[in-house]
């Protein structure tokens, strides 16, 4: 899958777009064929400060239970309601529409904890997904 050039990526397979003082942050087209069918999204944390690596919500597919993590400090201002409640959208190819919260930043970002394409290329080649996520039965 081919993304805007000036996206960035974290390790547990979610794709960020900074935009100013705000991001938004998604799915890679890897966690989503990780995940398979996604049954839903729920958002937990709107409106509070979170720190990195921070919990702010969790996904429920139809084979794990997997949370969402911060990549950096942020207060989550918007959820992608349209998105989000629709979880079939969930299995589509990446839009930039199919953001899934839009975050006021706290704080500049630590680019360094983020991966550029090229990085997150040589990542997904060489680790296994590593979603925060747990077996269901």
């Amino acid at each position: 899958m081919k993304y805007p050039a000036d996206y960035y990526f974290t390790k547990e397979h979610e794709w960020v777009h900074l935009n100013g003082d705000t991001a938004f942050i998604g799915l890679t087209e890897l966690a989503k064929q990780e995940l398979q069918e996604i049954l839903s999204i729920e958002i937990h944390k709107m409106g509070e400060n979170l720190s990195a690596d921070q919990a702010f919500g969790r996904i429920r597919s139809c084979r794990y239970l997997g949370k969402l993590v911060m990549p950096f400090a942020g207060k989550i201002i918007a959820v992608n309601e349209a998105y989000c409640s629709d979880p079939k959208l969930f299995n589509s190819c990446f839009d930039e529409e199919h953001w899934i919260v839009k975050v006021k930043l706290i704080e500049p970002v630590d680019r360094s904890r983020l991966l550029d394409q090229n990085s997150y290329k040589s990542y997904k080649a060489n680790n296994y997904l590593h979603l925060v996520k747990y077996l269901l039965n």
